[in-house]
């Protein structure tokens, strides 16, 4: 691995972000995301607002909150398995990360925004926790970006110690 002065290397720095990151989702979810009002069938009157929690959203069934689970704990699990390993399983555990934070951010947005019939009202804890789902996945991606000119520079230094240039 090269450390010359021009080269940055995001892909080894800040091991614990990621975690931070899914924290800060995860502190999320306790408070009160949306604000759910019944719109009125053929001019009627609008229903009363319903106040609903990121866990209200994200638990309603058990198969839903395995999804979460999973794919909130698999970009974790996978900084940490991967330290000491070659640059392309890095790459891949990042890639793989990388969609696993954005399926988790496309559930959570998803859970939180979609309805047919009533108007819904994002609360900040909701724009916290989907922010912080998002940036984990833009996290995910960069150390992907990362590792990939990393495995390009050690492609390159090991065709150059293969096929020396000729001399003049």
């Amino acid at each position: 691995m090269s450390d010359e002065p021009g080269t940055v290397i995001w892909a080894r720095r800040a091991p614990g972000l990621r975690v931070v990151l899914f924290l800060i989702f995860a502190a999320s979810l306790p408070f009160t995301w949306t604000e759910e009002t019944e719109k009125g069938c053929s001019g009627g009157a609008a229903g009363a607002p319903v106040l609903r929690t990121g866990w209200e959203h994200l638990s309603h069934s058990f198969e839903a909150f395995a999804w979460v689970l999973l794919f909130a704990l698999s970009p974790i699990a996978l900084i940490f398995l991967i330290r000491q390993s070659r640059t392309w399983v890095r790459l891949l555990a990042h890639v793989i990360a990388a969609f696993s934070s954005a399926l988790l951010f496309g559930l959570a947005h998803f859970a939180a925004t979609f309805t047919l019939f009533s108007h819904i009202r994002l609360f900040p804890p909701a724009l916290i926790g989907l922010g912080a789902a998002a940036a984990a996945a833009l996290e995910a991606a960069a150390r992907a970006l990362g590792e990939l000119g990393q495995l390009i520079r050690e492609r390159r230094a090991r065709k150059a110690l293969e096929n020396p240039p000729a001399p003049e």
